[in-house]
């Protein structure tokens, strides 16, 4: 199995808007929950599964780390198994509205963010997949454009 990356829907079969029970369904029961600062509850399952954040009961953030199980794809890039590089180089002809805040990467057309490849931070790495309209899109003008160069 692989896990794939769909802009803006989710990954795999992990969709946006899906309710904590559906997500229980098919990741097991989380291994730890937090509730955030924010009032939105983390589920995590373990480093070899994405871990899931919930607002009013319905997944809005979708984030991985590099002990996902199975790969992490989008389209054709196996987003984990190539080396920083090549990733931001891949990211940046995918997606011209790419910007940096907090040490992410914030891709606007893609609906991800990524943190520890734009500074090869191998501790650091992770991807979020995020829904259309969530917090970082509020946060935009708060942001740097980013270069690859």
């Amino acid at each position: 199995m692989v896990w794939e990356i769909h802009p803006y829907i989710g990954l795999s079969d992990l969709t946006f808007d899906l309710n904590v029970s559906t997500v229980v369904a098919k990741l097991g029961q989380p291994s730890q929950q937090r509730r955030m600062p924010s009032g939105r509850i983390r589920f995590m399952f373990g480093s070899d599964k994405p871990a899931i954040v919930f607002e009013d009961e319905r997944l809005v953030e979708i984030a991985t780390v590099p002990d996902l199980s199975d790969p992490l794809m989008l389209g054709t890039t196996s987003i984990y198994e190539k080396s920083p590089r090549e990733i931001i180089t891949e990211i940046s002809k995918l997606d011209k509205d790419v910007y940096q805040k907090n040490g992410f990467l914030v891709c606007f057309n893609l609906g991800i963010a990524l943190t520890g490849f734009h500074d090869d931070d191998p501790n650091q790495k992770a991807v979020v997949m995020f829904r259309k309209g969530f917090h970082w899109a509020n946060q935009i003008s708060e942001m740097e454009k980013f270069s690859p160069d």
